[in-house]
């Protein structure tokens, strides 16, 4: 296995497709594998008749917010958290 992605159709107002996981084995990254599945999903969603993708994606994850970007997704929301010290 090289790769892989699971994605799943939420049926609310519209039709979306959400990527809840999308992973390529480290020594197979940066030959184009993510950017394929994410093509598959792509095509996949138009197939279920879906207006949007949408997925979650860690700030620090540089590589990946990159990938989504370049294959046109847009941030959407921003979820923000501030980290409580108990003395």
């Amino acid at each position: 296995m090289l790769g892989l992605i699971r994605a799943s159709v939420w049926r609310e107002k519209t039709v979306s497709v959400c990527v809840d996981n999308l992973y390529v084995e480290p020594g197979s990254r940066r030959r184009g594998i993510a950017s394929a599945l994410m093509e598959a999903v792509d095509n996949w969603a138009r197939e279920k008749e879906a207006q949007r993708i949408e997925l979650h994606v860690w700030n620090f994850n540089r590589d990946a917010l990159f990938l989504y970007q370049k294959i046109g997704m847009t941030p959407q929301r921003y979820i923000l958290e501030k980290e409580l010290k108990n003395d």
